[in-house]
């Protein structure tokens, strides 16, 4: 329904989309020509896309599903951009524009062995991950992905309404400490981008938009902090800290209770304070430490990824290492190599591995993203 498709485009952490489905066909296309009849059968274009609105189709698929005529998805989508468009020029007299930035109507093709698929991003052509607050701010090539960052904080067991203190020493851009402060305080993505960013709202379809902003009122009367709330995140190097309070200032303008619930310092993992021990409180530590290529010093520069990092990655473990002995408590660490988790000195108490898409892939070796966690659980209500 219009309504789920609302909520689940607030409310969704990990999910990359939110797709309306318009058509299905369940047999392998032909040509091209099939493809067209197809897309023209699946609405009556003219009466559902206005002259006044914008368009753009992407195209996905592997070659090996596809008819030779229809391999270049480049050209397949502009294709099925024609088929919808002429629909329109036939009947109304007109074209609706087409818009490669932020369209009225994103369209994906999808297509697979057995057939297609033609749906509705209702996420816009920037896609579910991105919340707003770093719609101004120009990320380094190390930045999780917000999707991935709320993904393992979940598997983490973090939830909505706890008293936890939290602390990423080597918090980089910020990613797992705002995802955390906003998990636990209840503040869904969708709040955020609908304040920060046009585009995602404006793909959402005309006539369910102001049931959308029913939906995020009713999500931002739901924002609750708790009161023994403590995010902190630390990082040694200062140009990456300044890309992590931008992003936590544009939090804080959509929802200013969060303010001095989340402190962000410069400072390395070895200087770092563990999670205070106070009644009640979980106590824990989660962290994504270099992998081997991190930020230099002076500007960030999201374009170097040969920066020279400072401490190289096994110093950096070796920091993380000390920190989580004086911490003597439940701990998380992201790693592609879990030859450097080895340095650690507490038990592995879980292994999640994680596809965290290509923006989360290093760009040297070969291994994939493990969620490890170390340590006794902070016992709940202690």
């Amino acid at each position: 329904s219009a309504r789920s498709g609302c909520r689940a485009l607030i409310a969704l952490r990990t999910a990359t989309s939110v797709d309306e489905i318009l058509g299905v066909i369940e047999r392998p296309l032909a040509d091209r020509d099939d493809m067209v009849s197809f897309v023209q059968r699946v609405r009556p274009w003219d009466r559902t896309i206005s002259n006044s609105e914008t368009l753009l189709v992407e195209c996905k698929g592997s070659p090996n599903h596809l008819p030779a005529g229809l391999r270049q998805t480049q050209l397949t989508a502009m294709s099925t951009q024609k088929a919808i468009t002429d629909v329109c020029l036939e009947k109304t007299g007109a074209r609706p524009n087409i818009e490669l930035q932020e369209p009225d109507w994103m369209l994906r093709m999808v297509f697979h062995r057995d057939g297609a698929q033609l749906s509705r991003r209702w996420t816009g052509r920037q896609g579910g991950h991105r919340r707003g607050y770093r719609e101004d701010v120009v990320m380094h090539k190390a930045a999780l992905r917000e999707t991935t960052a709320a993904g393992v904080l979940l598997l983490a067991g973090l939830r909505a309404g706890e008293n936890i203190s939290f602390l990423d020493p080597m918090c980089g851009s910020g990613t797992l400490a705002l995802e955390a402060a906003m998990i636990v305080a209840n503040i869904p993505p969708g709040l955020l981008r609908a304040a920060l960013s046009k585009s995602q709202t404006q793909a959402v379809p005309i006539q369910w938009r102001e049931l959308l902003q029913e939906e995020l009122a009713a999500a931002r009367s739901e924002v609750h902090v708790p009161r023994g709330l403590d995010i902190r995140g630390s990082d040694a190097n200062p140009s990456a800290l300044s890309l992590a309070r931008r992003c936590l200032a544009a939090i804080e303008g959509v929802v200013p209770e969060i303010r001095g619930k989340v402190t962000l310092e410069a400072r390395s993992a070895g200087d770092a304070t563990p999670p205070s021990r106070r009644t009640r409180v979980r106590r824990l530590i989660c962290c994504n430490p270099p992998w081997g290529v991190r930020l230099g010093k002076g500007e960030a520069d999201p374009e170097d990824e040969d920066a020279d990092s400072g401490p190289p990655a096994e110093e950096s473990w070796r920091e993380l290492a000390d920190l989580l002995r004086r911490h003597k408590g439940e701990a998380w660490v992201l790693t592609p190599n879990p030859d450097l988790a080895k340095v650690l000195p507490l038990q592995q108490k879980a292994v999640h591995k994680v596809d965290g898409g290509p923006r989360d892939t290093p760009s040297k070796g070969a291994f994939g993203l493990q969620w490890i966690g170390y340590g006794n659980p902070t016992p709940r209500g202690v």
